[in-house]
């Protein structure tokens, strides 16, 4: 179920449709998508829903397609997959008896209705996909039934670059003058909770040395630091991340528990750059990003060390072509797939 566009939610609907497309294309002409109003005919629907919040609108919009499947008798008898964020739809869907609902958990703080959930898992009309590793463990933790619990990890949109490209782009930045800067580039939200103080005191410790570029929605935040800053649109951003020697990742150090329960996405959409990355400790990454184009840092001290580290490594084919093989994986089309697929060999 998807509702229109807002703009402050663009980032967050735009990987809504890409889901949406991903799990319709697996079904070809059989399938149908709600958007809104939107509606085309076919034997089978999907229902996806976006964002993540738990809302009173999320009940009236659930209500409001429940309502249209009922006043449309050739869709009353066909098989009905619900796929949403938001508990509050699960449930509602779950009340009106459908076989299968799909919730993916993004925020267990949204788990208000758990109890209710632990007795509608029973019946096994419910399939829980948490995002993180942490997610599915703390589910396992309060007794959810664990073959009602699937990992399944974001994607990207993003074609994945051409690894001989890749290769011959790292052998200039491994013969780049010292003279020459070597641009980093992080694309994302700033905030406390992403690690903004670890991205401001890199920019203010090592501004001198590398030439950082931020591009993120409140890039004014940013304005007064020793870097290049701007918002790009959805579309631009492989472009740019292409120009970039360097990605970068940063969660907050000072609460993991916090970073574990985050969605890594902008990694996979890194990866499929194919670009070296280096990141900030986050637990599904390490399993992630293992034997990639990649170098972690813990401390802000190592950073400059670790880059010269990650321009460097002797192994660097081998590392590109497991980068590619993390971003082939790491599409909405696979992750459709893996959906998909336990659902309807359940």
């Amino acid at each position: 179920i998807s509702q229109s566009n807002r703009k402050k939610r663009v980032a967050n609907s735009i990987q809504s449709q890409n889901m949406a497309f991903a799990l319709k294309n697996k079904f070809k002409k059989t399938c149908n998508i709600f958007c809104g109003d939107e509606y085309h005919n076919s034997d089978r629907e999907i229902l996806i829903r976006n964002p993540p919040f738990l809302r009173i609108d999320h009940l009236l919009f659930a209500i409001k397609v429940y309502l249209i499947i009922q006043k449309r008798k050739n869709l009353q008898d066909k098989k009905i997959i619900i796929y949403t964020r938001s508990p509050i739809i699960a449930f509602l869907f779950l009340f009106f008896k459908y076989k299968k609902v799909c919730l993916e958990i993004h925020d267990l703080k949204l788990f208000s209705l758990s109890g209710l959930f632990l007795f509608l898992i029973r019946e096994k009309r419910l399939f829980l996909f948490p995002i993180t590793s942490y997610l599915l463990n703390d589910l396992l933790r309060i007794k959810f039934k664990k073959n009602n619990l699937y990992l399944l990890p974001d994607a990207h949109s993003f074609l994945v670059k051409d690894v001989e490209e890749a290769i011959d782009s790292y052998k200039i930045l491994k013969t780049k003058p010292k003279k020459s800067k070597l641009k980093i580039g992080y694309f994302g939200k700033v905030a406390r909770n992403k690690g903004s103080y670890i991205l401001e005191e890199l920019v203010s410790r090592y501004g001198n040395e590398f030439d950082f570029h931020i591009y993120t929605r409140n890039f004014e935040l940013v304005k007064n630091w020793n870097c290049y800053s701007s918002y790009l649109d959805h579309s631009e951003v492989f472009k740019v991340m292409l120009e970039m020697d360097i990605l970068l990742y940063v969660t907050d150090l000072k609460n993991l528990r916090f970073a574990n329960y985050t969605s890594p996405i902008k990694v996979y959409e890194y990866l499929s750059t194919l670009k070296p990355i280096i990141y900030t400790p986050v637990a599904d990454l390490d399993i992630e990003l293992k034997n990639t184009l990649s170098i972690q840092f813990e401390e802000i001290n190592s950073f400059s060390n670790q880059i010269n580290k990650l321009v460097k490594f002797k192994n660097f084919k081998k590392r590109i072509y497991q980068s590619y093989n993390q971003a082939k994986k790491r599409t909405w089309d696979n992750r459709a797939s893996k959906v998909l697929k336990i659902i309807e060999n359940y």
